[in-house]
């Protein structure tokens, strides 16, 4: 009875061995892309295709990086017009004189879904995409903000460009429409047009 007894047991412990083997380990939480941590990469803007997106290179990686494929990124946190919308060649052009043909810093946040690097940029210390903001050439892009801290100050950017009438701003009402608004027929114009300054604009974003 107690050979029995021994040999139920031992067989018990081996089961259970062999499911908690079989059941999958969990990995350490991942650091987030674009996290504080994250290390900032340096690329050579190579061409800049409008108000809001880059193509890079690696820089200075000798004659191996000009071989490689130029990388698509767009800048986070804002949206600029179209090229075929008031103001869009301005805004294409401003981003040229920031960065075309220099070293930047590139901190990725996450990938869109044409699988380009949605990434913080900056030259020389500036943050582009808060430098396009102030000078009146692009939006806060309310829908994907509020994955970095400090995310509010491109609304605040924003309304202080529309007060200052500067860049798109300074455009007659009926041709500055969102960018956004614009690739969407018209669609989310009257939420904008119910905001009321930088506060509306960061509860919105907060919401989503």
């Amino acid at each position: 009875m107690l050979v029995v007894r021994l040999a139920l047991a031992l067989t018990l412990a081996v089961s259970a061995g062999l499911v908690q083997a079989a059941q999958p380990s969990r990995s350490p939480r991942a650091t987030p892309p674009g996290s504080p941590l994250a290390p900032p990469e340096r690329a050579r803007v190579v061409e800049v295709v409008d108000g809001d997106t880059l193509h890079v290179r690696p820089a200075g990686a000798g004659a191996a990086a000009g071989q490689r494929r130029p990388a698509p990124v767009r800048l986070y946190g804002v949206d600029a017009p179209e090229k075929a919308q008031p103001w869009g060649r301005e805004a294409k052009q401003a981003l040229s004189a920031l960065v075309l043909a220099k070293d930047v810093e590139l901190v990725r946040v996450t990938t869109d879904h044409f699988g380009r690097q949605v990434a913080m940029v900056t030259v020389d210390g500036r943050d582009v995409s808060a430098a396009l903001v102030e000078g009146g050439h692009a939006w806060a892009f309310r829908r994907y903000l509020g994955r970095r801290p400090g995310d509010e100050r491109f609304c605040r950017l924003e309304y202080a460009a529309r007060e200052a009438r500067v860049g798109l701003w300074s455009l007659p009402p009926a041709e500055r429409d969102a960018p956004w608004v614009h690739r969407l027929d018209g669609r989310g114009r009257d939420r904008l047009a119910a905001e009321r300054g930088a506060e509306d604009c960061v509860e919105r974003y907060e919401k989503q």
